[in-house]
């Protein structure tokens, strides 16, 4: 859009947040840095009480009823941060 055209476009997300996209590109953040086997392990350590905070983000206090508590952007801070490279 350049910057004489006044107009706005702005379209609704009928997707999920969150869903198969992000499932996709943290596999695949895990995969680049060679750890997917000990990155999905420590992601099912991230922000649980025997786990760690997430790198990544400030997650609100743990929920109880749920295991997974992270999100797309905390798999690949953990990944840039388990690897030797980094």
């Amino acid at each position: 859009m350049s910057n004489n055209d006044k107009t706005t476009s702005i379209k609704p997300y009928t997707k999920p947040a969150g869903g198969m996209d992000s499932l996709r590109r943290s596999w695949q953040a895990l995969r680049e840095e060679g750890i997917v086997g000990a990155g999905a392990r420590a992601m099912l350590r991230t922000n649980q009480n025997d786990g760690f905070d997430c790198p990544g983000c400030a997650w609100p206090d743990r929920n109880p009823n749920s295991t997974f508590e992270f999100c797309e952007n905390g798999v690949k801070a953990v990944a840039a941060e388990a690897t030797e490279s980094e």
